[in-house]
Order: structure tokens, then C-alpha cells, then sequence
């Protein structure tokens, strides 16, 4: 999904059509920043950034609607709407925690335990 894409989408779901291109940009980057922080699933060390609007990264391709909810985990974190920020932070976990322990099984699956 394109950083385009990715625009329309949180405007469809926050129903925020006020906002300007630029502040959605910055709810979009401070999602993916989370993600980031929290997760680091991305592939690439750092992600791209998403700046023109046809840019895309790893983010937006392997899990574009968790990036949406992680700029509306944001947003409600702004609006200081806890419970709105709790849903959509289990709406995320519910997708990248089982990814995360899957990923970490892949890489265990190398490793020999010595025993003695």
C-alpha cells in the first residue's frame, strides 16, 4: 500500500476528513515508529520512510492495516481516549505478537542446545 493508499484508509477509519495531508503524514510516521519501537518486525534496519505519496515500505506492504491502526493507536492516544487507544493497541498485538513468536520459533530452529 502506498503512503497515497495509506492516507485515504485512515481518513476512511478515523473519519477525521479535516485533517490536512500533513498531519495525517504525522500520524502515519509516528505509527510506524511504534511499530518500530515495540515490534521491529519490519525487514529493513531502519524502515524507509514513507514521504511522496507513492512511496511504500515493508510496513505498508506485509501489514498495511496494522500500520493504520497503529496511527489510530496515536491519534486516540492524542485525543487522550484510553479505551479507544486499548482497542486498537489489541488489534495489533492480536497481529504481531503471534508473528513475533513465530519469527522467534524460525530463528530457534538453528540452534542446538548443548546438553551435559
Amino acid at each position: 500500500m502506498t503512503l497515497s493508499e495509506l492516507r485515504t484508509e485512515f481518513t476512511n477509519k478515523s473519519g477525521r476528513a479535516d485533517l490536512v495531508t500533513a498531519e495525517i503524514d504525522k500520524y502515519i510516521q509516528r505509527g510506524q515508529k511504534y511499530l518500530d519501537d515495540l515490534y521491529g518486525l519490519a525487514p529493513f534496519d531502519p524502515p524507509l520512510p514513507l514521504e511522496d505519496a507513492a512511496d511504500s515500505n515493508s510496513w505498508s506492504e506485509d501489514y498495511p492495516h496494522v500500520l493504520i491502526w497503529a496511527a489510530l493507536f496515536i491519534l486516540e492516544n492524542d485525543y487522550r481516549n484510553t479505551e479507544g487507544a486499548n482497542d486498537w493497541r489489541k488489534s495489533i498485538e492480536s497481529v504481531l505478537v503471534p508473528a513475533d513468536h513465530t519469527r522467534a520459533e524460525e530463528e530457534a530452529d538453528g540452534i542446538t542446545v548443548m546438553e551435559g
